[in-house]
């Protein structure tokens, strides 16, 4: 299994957007294409928009904002 992940670390939430180019970096990794699973993991200081979340979860793609981050390091 391969995990992509993209860490945002700025003042204003995170959209689709980087998502979508976060698919298609993972599209440059040229290594098991045929048999791999992939997985998606967005990471966030300020969240999400409403409808980033609702994507996201409907394509069960992982995401993290700092609330999870301070409970993962607790």
């Amino acid at each position: 299994m391969f995990i992509f992940c993209e860490c945002k670390w700025r003042n204003r939430k995170v959209g689709w957007n980087v998502v979508e180019e976060l698919k298609q970096k993972a599209q440059l990794v040229d290594w098991h294409n045929k048999i791999r699973k992939e997985r998606f993991l967005v990471v966030s200081k300020s969240g999400f928009t409403k409808n980033c979340l609702e994507r996201m979860h409907d394509e069960e793609i992982l995401h993290w904002d700092i609330k999870d981050i301070k409970n993962i390091i607790k």
